[in-house]
């Protein structure tokens, strides 16, 4: 498949968005074709990080605004984001984030683990409409 240079440079950005939020962490160095990342919010086992990240795959892939794909590095679930689901748009990113960031939230919303509960009472600012 060709992409053109201007797209090879998004996701690095991406990676950085990434890097920069407490709760997720790059599982493997992004490259200019694919971010492989996950959620990983404070106070939960392998296990229940595994299920949060599933259940964030679902709900960003059902939003219709981007596909991202699982992958498993050892006993991680992980999420994958490749230069295809992305448009060459700087604000393809930004958008692409703020999906995921909706996703998460509302799973933090939704949940009834109270260490989720915790996680969503702490953040900065809460998601207008809920």
């Amino acid at each position: 498949m060709w992409f053109r240079p201007r797209s090879l440079e998004l996701l690095p950005q991406f990676a950085e968005l990434v890097q920069a939020d407490p709760d997720f962490e790059l599982v493997a160095p992004a490259s200019p074709v694919q971010v492989c990342f996950r959620a990983m919010p404070d106070g939960l086992g392998d296990e229940a990080l595994n299920d949060l990240n599933a259940d964030l795959l679902e709900r960003v892939n059902a939003s219709g605004e981007l596909e991202l794909e699982s992958v498993r590095l050892g006993d991680r679930y992980a999420l994958l984001l490749a230069v295809e689901h992305v448009s060459r748009a700087e604000s393809s990113i930004a958008r692409a984030w703020e999906v995921i960031g909706d996703a998460f939230r509302g799973i933090l919303v939704d949940s009834t683990d109270p260490g989720l509960r915790w996680q969503f009472n702490r953040l900065p600012v809460p998601p207008t409409g809920w």
